[in-house]
């Protein structure tokens, strides 16, 4: 079962490493004409009320799997707040300011603690909304399991 999450974290990383370059190359969850540049009104009354995704290349459609990892971040975000703030957050581990989660936790003001659970939860929401609940169920298992406490390695007499 580690394995299997491990493949699921990987993989989860990878499409989120996706989004953050299509997210920083300037595309954002917002369809062509409400994305900042022309009347947003307009373009709701041009689709008849309805939000469509433009498709054209030079309106920015790249990536379909970012495009779902964007819809899934917005759904984490009005599930829990702090939860996609942590997921996007441990993006950038490993960058100056950030290389500890001590230190990424800190910058949010949260606990290490709370960060952690905030991680883990996050990351569980996500598999579960792009890999399917069977896989979620698995890795949050793995995910939130209490290591068994130690065993004294030399018995005394008193254990007896």
């Amino acid at each position: 079962m580690a394995q299997l999450d491990n493949k699921l974290k990987k993989a989860l990383e990878q499409r989120l490493e996706e989004w953050l370059q299509w997210s920083s190359a300037g595309h954002s969850g917002l369809p062509h004409g409400l994305a900042g540049s022309g009347n947003s009104l307009a373009a709701l009354m041009s689709s008849g009320g309805e939000l469509i995704r433009s498709t054209a290349p030079q309106n920015g459609y790249q990536c379909p799997r970012a495009e779902e990892v964007d819809r899934c971040l917005i759904t984490l975000t009005q599930l829990l707040p702090g939860a996609r703030k942590v997921v996007e957050l441990e993006l950038y581990a490993g960058r100056p300011g950030f290389e500890t989660q001590a230190l990424r936790a800190k910058s949010i003001e949260m606990s290490r603690r709370q960060y952690v659970e905030y991680l883990n939860t996050g990351r569980w929401i996500l598999i579960g909304m792009l890999f399917g609940k069977v896989n979620a169920r698995n890795f949050k298992q793995s995910a939130f399991e209490q290591p068994e406490p130690r065993s004294p390695r030399i018995k005394s007499w008193h254990a007896q």
